[in-house]
């Protein structure tokens, strides 16, 4: 091809690198803006996006799916692993069309929940009302363990039934 023929080529290359480019600077002004979001006081609290500190209280406290401990929130998730061979089909260098069996493998989500009552973060100076419905919520994991059918928790906590190509394993995590 010829310079004159590629000249759309450039034309198209051109429009990418400036949409590219603003995509980039509306991710840098985002984040930006979350890292230059201070911390408050619950004194000083406004209405808008803010960042609290402190301890989370509620008075009466959830009990926790899987660890069973009290707390204020919590979501879980139950996984099992899966493992088969499939037939592809596929074209060689060559251009021969061609097959081969390969093991596929990986986790599929078989139960999950959570609850997300409203509650308290209290600090020094006061406390404010959260309703986490919504909101980002850093939690602490307090609970993960990944079993065999063998042991109490695969069938005790998890799904009664087992995916098709199951292996057996189950991942319990929640945080």
């Amino acid at each position: 091809m010829n310079a004159e023929g590629t000249w759309w080529q450039w034309v198209i290359g051109v429009a990418l690198a400036a949409l590219f480019l603003g995509f980039a600077i509306r991710a840098g002004r985002r984040l930006r803006f979350l890292v230059d979001t201070p911390t408050s006081k619950a004194k000083g609290v406004f209405i808008g996006q803010v960042e609290l500190a402190g301890r989370a209280t509620i008075s009466e406290p959830v009990t926790s799916y899987l660890a069973e401990a009290a707390t204020v929130w919590y979501r879980f998730s139950v996984e099992e692993e899966w493992e088969r061979w499939e037939t592809e089909t596929y074209t060689d260098s060559k251009g021969k069309t061609q097959t081969r069996t390969v093991r596929k493998t990986g986790w599929r989500t078989v139960a999950h929940g959570g609850e997300e009552p409203p509650f308290f973060v209290q600090d020094d100076t006061g406390a404010v009302l959260i309703r986490p419905s919504g909101a980002t919520v850093e939690p602490v994991t307090l609970f993960s363990e990944t079993v065999g059918r063998g042991d109490a928790l695969y069938f005790g906590k998890g799904p009664a039934d087992e995916i098709a190509d199951s292996n057996h394993r189950r991942r319990f995590s929640e945080d």
